[in-house]
Order: structure tokens, then sequence, then C-alpha cells
């Protein structure tokens, strides 16, 4: 519509001057070399008006023809970086598919026809790792710290590759010139707090979890996990310099960052008790046995009470157990205290409590055959709650997720493979060991010992151990 428009203008003058020449003609002169030549104006206005776009006419012509070189080739050039561009992205996805053979054909078309930019850098450098060849990646890595837009991606190819050496200082050294680049990036300050602790550096771990902190880079849950941690790691440095005061600060700082962690209460505790104040420990496990009910904070409670008559210790563990009625830990403990203060009637209810939850079902059975026991020195029924024991679900214990390995208790670092803060509590699948069918084992000892019933309950318990044994072998083989 705009066109018509402007074409009914452009008309429209055109008649208007065409009407106006008509209707007042004149005459021009034009003396050149002593000569005269008379033009009317009626031709002389459309003869200029030829000349003129002839002229430009002309003038594009010969423009055109100037400038045909240059054109030519940066249209060479844009059909050769859309060919390197479209090389790029097949070989990126071949690297995302794991092709390796694709990826480096890709990258070589994309170099041949980009050179040596930053995008066939990465994928040069991508299509070494697939390859294996670490060596090239770090040169094509190092290749593109030269391009300020993609110094940062390099360093983050040359942390990755000397993380995958193993080589967490070098790692650092990396990081540290990549946070120069991003100071904020959260992808970054998860990383520096990694090695961080990785080096066992933790006030800087600290820093760095602080700083995630303001930031909020992560999850919330997430960031207190790593206050608790940098500031476990400096309570076990204190405590190993000997600065029991300090180490009691950083695990309290701990236990704040994550209110009802087992970990950091668990180990101000323990602290507390090496400190000499059995006192502030039993307090402090009181208060977080709502949130923290576990069988670590149980037996440093029991450490803690500084009763040894044992109706008291059953009382101070009563008081446990009314801070959190449906616990399972806390009927196992009370019961235990009220075994040994041989209060049967008291440790046999709380033990078949106990015994309604699968993570302390077969921690409870056991308890019932040790009252058998002792109570009735009944070694049958006794026999018959092991049983039940081997059956039923294997207890929850702490697991490395690094190297999957189980440990005695929570540490900062895994006892095996060493790396901080992957110890987390297990509860292995229910009924694992449901394999084991003492059954058919009491099945053939009754068979092979009919003549021998007074050795009856030795034969079977030899064999549940045995069968025990076996089925604890065969689920831990590497353990």
């Amino acid at each position: 519509m705009l066109r018509i428009v402007k074409f009914l203008i452009v008309a429209g003058v055109l008649v208007a001057v065409a009407f106006w020449l008509t209707e007042y003609q004149g005459t021009i002169s034009v003396v050149w070399l002593g000569r005269r030549a008379d033009i009317s104006t009626a031709l002389a206005v459309p003869a200029l008006g030829i000349v003129i776009v002839a002229s430009a006419l002309a003038y594009r012509l010969w423009r055109a023809a100037v400038t045909a070189p240059a054109r030519l080739a940066r249209a060479r050039r844009a059909r050769r970086r859309e060919r390197g561009y479209h090389a790029v992205t097949l070989g990126l996805v071949a690297a995302a598919a794991g092709d390796g053979r694709e990826a480096a054909r890709q990258s070589r078309r994309a170099t041949a026809l980009l050179d040596r930019q930053p995008l066939t850098l990465m994928l040069a450098a991508q299509a070494a790792q697939l390859d294996g060849d670490e060596t090239a990646a770090r040169r094509h890595f190092d290749a593109m710290l030269a391009h300020p837009d993609a110094a940062f991606l390099g360093l983050r190819g040359l942390i990755g590759a000397a993380l995958d050496g193993g080589d967490a200082k070098t790692a650092l050294g990396y990081a540290e010139r990549a946070r120069a680049l991003a100071p904020h990036a959260p992808w970054l300050l998860d990383q520096m707090f990694d090695l961080h602790a990785a080096l066992g550096d933790w006030p800087a771990a600290a820093a760095i979890a602080e700083t995630a902190a303001r930031r909020k880079t992560s999850p919330p849950a997430e960031l207190a996990r790593r206050k608790a941690l940098a500031a476990l790691g400096q309570a076990d440095d204190a405590e190993a310099a000997g600065a029991l005061d300090q180490a009691i600060r950083h695990a309290r700082a701990a236990v704040a960052a994550t209110p009802g962690a087992v970990p950091a209460v668990a180990r101000l505790a323990r602290l507390h008790l090496v400190a000499g104040r059995p006192r502030d420990a039993v307090k402090l496990i009181e208060q977080s046995w709502p949130a923290a009910a576990h069988p670590e904070l149980a037996a440093l409670y029991g450490q803690a009470i500084e009763e040894a008559e044992p109706l008291a210790r059953v009382k101070r563990f009563e008081r446990l157990l009314q801070r959190a009625p449906d616990e399972p830990e806390g009927h196992l403990a009370l019961a235990d205290a009220a075994l040994h203060a041989r209060l049967w009637g008291a440790a046999r209810e709380h033990y078949e409590r106990a015994g309604t939850d699968p993570a302390a079902r077969a921690r409870a059975y056991r308890g019932l055959a040790e009252l058998e026991e002792r109570e009735r020195h009944d070694r049958e029924r006794a026999l018959d709650w092991r049983t039940r024991a081997a059956a039923a679900p294997p207890a929850p214990f702490w697991l490395c997720e690094r190297c999957d390995r189980p440990a005695q208790a929570w540490s900062v670092r895994c006892p095996h493979c060493g790396k901080p803060g992957t110890l987390v509590w297990h509860q292995p699948v229910t009924g694992a060991l449901s394999a084991v069918e003492p059954a058919g084992a009491l099945e053939v000892i009754e068979v092979e010992t009919v003549d021998e019933p007074s050795s009856l309950a030795d034969r079977r318990l030899a064999a549940l151990a045995q069968a025990a044994g076996g089925a604890a072998a065969a689920d831990a083989p590497d353990r």
C-alpha cells in the first residue's frame, strides 16, 4: 500500500512538471566554442534527466567493476565460514555422542575452513579427549587462553584435564586464574571448594563456602553442608594441633550451619568428652536427639552420662527417649540399658517396639536373643531370634559415595579413598540377606545329630554362624 502511494505521488509530480513546462515554454541558449544552440525547455529538461540517469548508471557499472574482486572474496570467505561453522556443529554433536572419529574429522575440516578459532580449538580439544590424547587436549586448551572471549572456557578445560590426571594442585592454580575472569561463577565456586577440601586447606574452603552462600549459587542445603564440612575440617586440624577450644568453636559452627546433622553433633559431642565436659555432651545430644536420633549419638550419650549405677543409667535413657518417643534408636538404647540393669520386662518391651522398624530390626532381634539367654537361659529361643536377625534387613552404616566402601564412623574424609565429604548414612536394600536360609541348614544338622540331642543347640548355632558368615562374604566381596 505504501509503495502504491509513493508511486502515485511521484507520478503526480512528473505530470505537474510536464504540464507546467507545456504551459510556460521557454528557450535555453548555450554558447560553446563560438557556436550557439537554442533548445526549448520542453526538450532540455527531459534531456537533462536522461543525462543524469545515464551518468548514474555508468557510475554504478564502473563501481561494480572496480569492487567486484573484493565482493567475490567476501562472498567466498562467508561461504567458508558457513561451511566451517557447520563442521563445528557436526563435530560438537559427534563429541556429545561419544563418536571420537567423526569429531576428529569434523575438527580437521573446521580448522581448515576457520583456522584456529576458539570454537575449532574447543572441538579439537574434545576430539583429543575422546581419543585419549590428553597432551593434545591440554595444548588446544592452552591455545584458547590467547583469545580473551574463550579464555575462561579454556581454563575450565584445563581444570578438568588436571583433575583427570589427579593433580588437584595444578587444577587449583587454573581455577584461581579462572576466578580472576569470573569471580562469582557458580560452577567455579563449587570446583574451588572441592579443590581446597581435597588439598586440606579448610580455611580457604570455608571462605569459598561463605562466598557461595552470599551469592546463593547452590541450593541452601548444599551450601549449609559445605559450610559444615569446612568447619569440621578446621575442627580436626585444631584438635590435632592441641587447640581443643578452637576445635569446639569450629564444631559449634558446623552444628549451627546444619542443625540436627549427625556428623556435626557427634563431632561436637566427642570433642566435649575429650575436653572433659560430659555434661555439655549430654545436653547437646538431648537437644539434638529429636532431629538426629542415631546409633552413634546413642553410644556417645552412654559414654557421656556420669551415672555408673545401672538403674540410674536406665533413668537417663528414659529421659532421652522422652525427647522422641517414636524413634527406634531411643527404644534400642533404653532396651540395652534395661538389659544390663536386669530389667527384663522393660528390655523386652523396648526391643519389641524397636523391632517394628526395618532399620533397627536385626539389632532388636539380637537383643531379644541375648535377653532369652540371660533371663531364661533358653538357647533354643535365643537361636530362633538370631535366625530372625540374620534374615532381617541389614542395619544401616556409613558408606563412601566415591569408593562404595563402609566406614565404622563418620569422618571428614573417607578412611579408604581419602575423598572429603563423601560418607553418607546408607540403608542397604531391604531383604538383602534373605537369601540366607538357615532353616535348611538346621534340618541337615538335625538329621545328622539325632543320636546327640544334647548338642543340638550348639550345632544350630555353629550352622547359623557359618551361613551368616558366608552370606556376609558374598554380600561384600571387596570390603
